[in-house]
């Protein structure tokens, strides 16, 4: 018997197995308290960019304390990151018909000052749902 529910990490353009869990759990949960642990992919990818492979990295703002939750962790302002990484993804798939249609996408168009990366990640996620014209539930 199948589980009706998936625990998921947070994840930044994750790969394709992350986006098949999506798609085939009615109910995905994503984790909040687990630790931030530096240099893990949860706030990097990589793309298939013209030139061969390019990683692409969000930068954090992580509080004081040694062990911080996921849900504590804070996007970075510093940088012009946002464009970089929309200068990529356009290099890499601007002839690709998703492209415009990508979640992610109006999420580096919009700038806001101290979000909480998990938010954006969870926002992607529910914005990929409703993408696909099923009916799912993400907390």
């Amino acid at each position: 018997m199948m589980n009706s529910a998936c625990l998921l990490s947070s994840a930044y353009w994750a790969p394709v197995q992350y986006y098949a869990k999506l798609y085939a759990y009615p109910e995905v949960w994503m984790e909040a308290h687990e630790h931030y642990v530096k240099q893990t992919w949860r706030n990097r990818c990589l793309i298939a960019a013209p030139g061969g492979t390019q990683a692409l990295t969000v930068p954090v703002v992580k509080p004081a304390a040694d062990k911080c939750p996921m849900k504590d962790i804070r996007i970075s302002d510093h940088g012009n990151w946002r464009h970089l990484h929309w200068n990529a993804l356009e290099a890499a798939y601007g002839n690709s018909p998703f492209l415009s249609t990508t979640p992610m996408i109006s999420g580096l168009s919009t700038r806001r000052s101290g979000i909480f990366f998990l938010i954006l990640t969870r926002r992607y996620a529910g914005r990929c749902a409703n993408c696909w014209t099923c009916r799912r539930t993400y907390t």
